[in-house]
């Protein structure tokens, strides 16, 4: 299957949750704080883009990071692509 393709079914996938509980500005902010914290830290930025290291470890860094800072149905999404996506 085409990244594209991918890409957007776990766009609808996250869309559809959000808006099913009611958090799209939420979910909207979450993943608003993720690349503004991606674009401002080159190292966050490279461990993301690095076919070097393994999707646990990318997780383990994310969990570290914004576990604290955004909600559980966005840190639970981030978890699933990891999982399934990245890398």
């Amino acid at each position: 299957m085409n990244e594209k393709k991918v890409s957007s079914r776990y766009a609808k996938a996250i869309y559809d949750l959000a808006k099913d509980g009611n958090l799209q500005e939420t979910v909207l902010s979450d993943f608003n704080l993720i690349l503004d914290t991606i674009e401002k830290s080159n190292e966050l930025g490279n461990l993301v883009e690095s076919p070097i290291i393994s999707s646990s470890k990318k997780f383990a860094i994310f969990e570290e990071v914004f576990q604290e800072s955004i909600s559980p149905t966005t840190f639970s999404f981030i978890k699933l692509l990891t999982e399934n996506f990245i890398n």
